[in-house]
């Protein structure tokens, strides 16, 4: 799939409306409307009530309400009651609504009964001819303990979503077939709940305020998450873009908050840093496009723009490089990049939950029919990748980089990716522990990364043949950090049997072909071969010589 393909994808991921118009309500077919009734049940055993889940329908829409009253809850305990809708389209990502509670019993509303706040949620009906969506309602109640929340019981049955959920027929349908269950299947974990990492999970943001902004929180103008941003001291040589991890659902300062480290060593190499969070769940997507599009906006494209992420935010910064081309390099750390696959690798370091685990995060935010288009892996890539994985990473295993390394030269020998596994240590990095020398090696492999982005930097063959030469020329490539003229020649025998030149818009990598002309070219011979280069950026000019072996 191209790159323009997986944006139209992705943005599908989000934006429903082609699958939203409905039919006339004239035309429609409207089934009656559908009861389902669960019992909330204690985790340890037992029931304290019954969840009562109806969805009614007409022409356009359906729309599903949860309620359930009279639940046994113990005298002096405090409990979380949430009560959600959650719904799922063909193409689309998951929603959901959720209402909250949380009251502290006493021994009259222990006697009588609690109720549970009611959840309410309407939903277009598929238009004509689309597979019927499901619709879903879930009560859950959590015990405070200890100063936290601790689960208690839920109303998700044990057979999962084909119990649970309620078909929403396509408006000229009376039925259809309710989804399977979502994601993998974790042997002696409950399914459901709410970013529980089980099957049948709903994703739902869960944010943390932090501890104070450092940097500029206006320069990007107003955006619906938390961001700020550094400048370094003298010449900005890039914008780095840090994107924090927390399985598609954490959100906020607070754990933005974690990247500092981050921030910390890219502005001492002379890098202006945005330091970003996103909305949860698959809003994450657009979030991250749209941080890239203001950056770009207000700082332009004279300067590399590239992305560091961790987790989850690794992988969306590689999802980011396959749908905005001009993202000049990535720095994966820990994260996952096939997700169709991910769940069947579960040999090695990640051990057999990790992978799972991760997964089921991923078909909560965005649909288990969503996961081969939000894989990176499966989508062209231009940008410089940096892969980093920790040898004992306990949820992603190595596979995922050289997957993602052995895709994307597949579809380019050219790509750059760098696959590094970091070697075990008392360090604590990203799902694991490494060792220092690892994470020193790691900085060094990040400025080799970064290096060709803001320096100019030529290079060509160290030996050739001359029947190669004489039929095909010989192709030189260059980079060049902002828009640069590039002149080179080829001498041979102290004459200059070949020349070209390029004129680059923008920093990134170019190629040219230096062809053998005139008398010069006829005559050459093998022998030793010099490529002169010279790049001019800006103010800049620089001189780059390399030593080419012609040969018979």
């Amino acid at each position: 799939m191209t790159s323009k393909g997986h944006s139209k994808v992705l943005t599908a991921i989000l934006v429903a409306a082609a699958l939203s118009v409905c039919a006339s309500p004239a035309a429609a077919a409207v089934p009656a409307t559908a009861t389902e009734t669960q019992s909330v049940a204690v985790l340890s055993g037992g029931t304290l009530g019954s969840m009562h889940f109806t969805t009614a329908y007409d022409g356009a829409n359906a729309t599903a309400t949860v309620t359930a009253t009279g639940l046994r809850l113990r005298s002096g305990g405090t409990f979380r009651i949430r009560t959600c809708v959650w719904f799922k389209s063909v193409s689309t990502a998951p929603e959901s609504v959720c209402e909250e509670a949380s009251p502290k019993v006493n021994f009259l509303s222990a006697l009588t009964g609690v109720t549970a706040p009611a959840a309410h949620m309407t939903v277009p009906r598929p238009v004509a001819g689309r597979p019927a969506a499901t619709i879903a309602g879930t009560v859950l109640i959590d015990e405070l303990v200890g100063g936290s929340w601790s689960p208690l019981a839920s109303s998700w049955p044990a057979d999962g979503m084909p119990a649970a959920g309620v078909p929403v027929p396509a408006v000229d349908q009376l039925g259809g077939a309710v989804l399977p269950p979502q994601g993998s299947e974790l042997p002696g974990t409950r399914r459901g709940g709410i970013n529980t990492r089980a099957q049948d999970s709903i994703c739902r943001e869960d944010s943390s305020p932090g501890t104070g902004p450092r940097g500029s929180t206006t320069a990007l103008g107003d955006l619906p998450f938390p961001y700020e941003v550094q400048e370094p001291g003298g010449n900005i040589r890039g914008t780095m873009i840090l994107l924090h991890g927390g399985g598609w659902y954490l959100a906020g300062r607070g754990v933005m908050e974690s990247m500092r480290g981050d921030a910390d060593r890219w502005l001492s190499r002379g890098w202006r840093i945005v330091n970003s969070s996103y909305r949860a769940c698959a809003a994450s997507i657009v979030d991250v496009a749209t941080l890239f599009d203001r950056v770009q906006a207000v700082y332009g494209t004279k300067i590399p723009i590239c992305a560091d992420g961790q987790s989850s935010g690794g992988h969306l910064a590689l999802l980011l490089s396959a749908v905005r081309s001009r993202l000049a390099c990535v720095v994966a750390q820990g994260a996952p990049a096939d997700l169709q696959a991910l769940p069947r690798q579960t040999e090695g370091g990640a051990g057999s939950e990790g992978p799972i685990k991760v997964t089921n995060m991923a078909v909560a935010a965005f649909g288990e029919d969503l996961m081969a288009h939000i894989s990176p892996t499966r989508a062209p890539v231009k940008a410089r990748v940096l892969f980093a994985l920790a040898a004992q990473d306990t949820a992603i295993p190595y596979a995922q980089a050289t997957g993602f390394a052995a895709a994307q030269r597949a579809r380019d020998h050219d790509a750059y990716v760098d696959p590094v596994h970091l070697t075990p240590g008392p360090v604590p990095w990203i799902h694991g522990l490494v060792s220092q020398k690892a994470l020193v090696d790691l900085h060094n492999r990040e400025k080799k990364l970064v290096a060709p982005l803001v320096n100019a930097t030529v290079s060509a063959p160290a030996t050739v043949r001359i029947a190669s030469l004489r039929r095909s020329g010989l192709r030189v490539r260059y980079t060049c950090p902002n828009t640069c003229t590039v002149k080179v020649r080829l001498t041979l025998g102290g004459r200059t049997v070949a020349s070209a030149d390029a004129q680059r818009s923008g920093y990134g990598a170019g190629k040219l072909t230096l062809r053998l002309a005139g008398a010069a070219g006829k005559r050459a011979k093998s022998g030793r071969a010099r490529v002169v280069a010279d790049v001019k950026a800006g103010r800049t000019r620089k001189r780059v010589a390399r030593a080419v072996s012609v040969r018979r």
